[in-house]
């Protein structure tokens, strides 16, 4: 079992850092705001995975938007360079029971370490501080495209931003230079149904 120590270490996976606070933990609830404490650094990409991750499959009409704006908000905050993400007080204080949080760590655990065997600190300097700034920049033009009503343009940008998230995770430049790659694509179909609306519009004004 992963010491307490050594879970706040920069040399640990994900999964590992969940587990050993998760061994260690007092009380009742979990808040959310512990857990930002908790992982540092580490929460901005936690929470671009848990507002991306959602998008990569159907969702209602409208979803896209809600998930796309907590995005924004906290790439705005990575492109001006905080150390950790600001989230409302009133959201930090949000919490859940012990129960839940155990039972959600035992089912995500184990999928989080298959993905965690593919990834290594690699090219880090795509993931450091100077980079995570750019990072920022092209993750929140992702998350506009993500929050506006284009149908069927959410997998691209959310795939992008979970990508970059995960190489965020665990500083592996590759996944965020292959998440950067597919922002381009995501923006290029974007754009193309953009001016395909603009000229059906001006077409039918004529009309």
């Amino acid at each position: 079992m992963t010491s307490f120590a050594r879970v706040f270490t920069d040399r640990v996976r994900t999964s590992e850092l969940l587990e050993g606070y998760a061994v260690h933990l007092r009380g009742e609830r979990v808040a959310l705001g512990t857990l930002v404490a908790l992982l540092g650094k580490r929460s901005f990409g936690l929470l671009l995975l848990l507002f991306a991750l959602p998008n990569l499959v159907p969702l209602p009409p409208g979803s896209s938007t809600v998930f796309g704006l907590p995005l924004l908000l906290l790439c705005a905050q990575m492109m001006y360079g905080r150390s950790l993400p600001w989230l409302p007080g009133w959201l930090l204080k949000k919490s859940i029971p012990r129960s839940s949080f155990d039972s959600m760590l035992a089912r995500t655990l184990p999928w989080l370490r298959r993905i965690e065997r593919w990834l290594q600190p690699r090219l880090t300097q795509c993931t450091g501080r100077c980079a995570e700034r750019l990072l920022g920049g092209w993750c929140a033009v992702q998350a506009i495209v993500l929050a506006l009503p284009i149908p069927l343009a959410n997998f691209p940008p959310a795939l992008c931003i979970v990508l970059i998230a995960l190489g965020m995770l665990e500083r592996d430049g590759v996944l965020v230079i292959a998440g950067s790659l597919i922002g381009l694509i995501s923006l290029g179909i974007a754009l193309t149904v953009g001016y395909g609306l603009v000229q059906g519009l001006l077409l039918i004004g004529q009309a």
